[in-house]
């Protein structure tokens, strides 16, 4: 039958186990069970895991207050004049023997804000409410970011920025300024602009990936960032470091380098060349792993040029170049065009023309001038000296005797 009133019941139970064993047990409870009627009042109602714009209230309903039941949360702000309803949630139509425990996501708060609330318990006999209770949302970044955040243009060292205001600004919150910025870091970011539009920044790096963001201030505060990712392009690459050059034999020399120390981008090629005085006599390309070559078509006392320059998708980077001879030869004649001129009766200046490497066969190291001194009276050497003056193509000659 339904019960109108509250009573007290003596619950009995026992344990039986198979015919001859002598064992039993027997264990008594007392149990209170109420009647229908209008909902107990939540009890330990609590806030928790409150952010800007959500918050869980926490609630516990006494046990045996079985009648079913519905809940819900009533809220609103300071600034509300309709309350807000969450839920519902319901109890279990079984008799509850224990507390039962409850709790309700609330969402689409509005940050910073002072809510109350209440849990409401309903069921067909009545209402229940809680006191009042309240708690404050987190404060937030302003959601009006700067919109259709870009690089219009994208060069190896500058990139063009352009952004749009932000959507739905009120008017209490008017943008004072738009603050850019870039990582890794660039010189003169961040810096803060007073409008939208397109704005260059140089000093970027070539071939660098670079994440930028802008965000927007008002009097009072700063939105969140609006973020982009951007790679510079490539520019030529730097020289070939540490050109080294093994002459093998008159005939082969073998050479090798290392990856340039400004590479402004990802190096997919080499390129090697080797000229005489007159044409070119060897060239090749060679993929970006290999950073060494051999060359067995040269010929002795010919003075080679060799070139080896890097490439990206820029183009050739600048040259390293070395001059060389895989054998030097004795020079095939003497310097021409020998001339002295007499600067007073002890100085007199000697100069001439420098051979070409074709006919000094070789890296000119040095020139010797051999002085003769004539007794023209007998008509023959009086003495000689011997001058090493070096590679120059003059040279001062001193103390020398008067005519």
């Amino acid at each position: 039958r339904e019960l109108a009133h509250t009573y007290n019941y003596n619950c009995t139970v026992s344990m039986m186990v198979p015919v001859g064993l002598e064992v039993s047990k027997t264990a008594t409870a007392r149990v209170t069970v109420k009647g229908p009627a209008a909902p107990v009042q939540a009890s330990l109602v609590t806030v928790k895991n409150i952010t800007n714009t959500t918050a869980v209230v926490y609630w516990v309903v006494p046990y045996l207050s079985y009648t079913p039941e519905q809940y819900f949360v009533l809220y609103y702000s300071s600034n509300d004049t309709v309350s807000m309803t969450a839920g519902p949630l319901k109890s279990p139509s079984d008799i509850a023997t224990i507390d039962e425990k409850y709790n309700l996501i609330l969402t689409g708060l509005k940050p910073n804000s002072n809510y109350f609330f209440q849990i409401q318990s309903i069921n067909s006999y009545g209402i229940a409410l809680t006191v009042v209770k309240s708690f404050a949302t987190q404060k937030t970044a302003m959601s009006y970011i700067p919109v259709n955040f870009s690089a219009v243009d994208i060069g190896s060292t500058s990139i063009t920025f352009s952004w749009e205001p932000p959507v739905g600004v009120k008017a209490v919150d008017t943008v004072v300024s738009y603050t850019l910025n870039c990582q890794p870091p660039i010189s003169g970011l961040p810096k803060s602009y007073s409008s939208d539009g397109y704005f260059q920044v140089l000093g970027f790096s070539p071939a660098t990936k670079y994440t930028c963001s802008v965000y927007t201030s008002t009097f009072t505060d700063t939105s969140e960032r609006a973020f982009l990712t951007v790679t510079t392009r490539e520019e030529v690459p730097g020289s070939v470091d540490g050109l080294s050059i093994v002459v093998l034999s008159a005939n082969s020399i073998y050479i090798s380098w290392k990856t340039p120390l400004v590479a402004n981008g990802i190096i997919s090629a080499y390129f090697i060349e080797i000229t005489d005085p007159s044409y070119v006599v060897f060239n090749s390309s060679l993929d970006s792993s290999q950073t060494s070559a051999t060359v067995n078509t040269l010929q002795k006392y010919v003075p080679y040029r060799v070139t080896v320059r890097a490439q990206n998708s820029a183009g050739f980077g600048k040259d390293t170049a070395k001059l060389i001879f895989t054998e030097e030869g004795t020079p095939i004649m003497a310097p021409r065009n020998i001339k002295v001129v007499q600067l007073n009766v002890t100085h007199m200046n000697v100069s001439w023309v420098k051979l070409s490497l074709e006919e000094a066969r070789g890296l000119v190291t040095g020139y010797t001038i051999t002085i003769f001194v004539y007794d023209e009276g007998r008509n023959r050497q009086k003495s000689s000296a011997v001058v090493a003056v070096g590679a120059n193509t003059s040279y001062v000659l001193i103390a020398v005797e008067p005519s």
